[in-house]
């Protein structure tokens, strides 16, 4: 069973950079996301929520180094 928490937790990092890029629509966030993952032709849906959740982290910290 995937662990529940991880909802809130990823939905909080997606609203913070969705607000950064808001001119992106939300699958257009989303899908430049899972671009990065290179597995099975960058398709979305076999995506696991695990790695999808790192390449928010990714992202983030990005955000976080460009505004230093």
């Amino acid at each position: 069973m995937r662990d529940p928490e991880r909802i809130d937790r990823i939905v909080e990092k997606l609203h913070g950079l969705w607000h950064e890029y808001s001119d992106l629509r939300l699958c257009q966030l989303v899908e430049n996301i899972v671009v990065a993952v290179p597995k099975r032709g960058h398709c979305i849906y076999y995506v696991e929520d695990d790695r999808f959740e790192e390449r928010l982290d990714a992202w983030v910290k990005r955000l976080e180094e460009r505004d230093e």
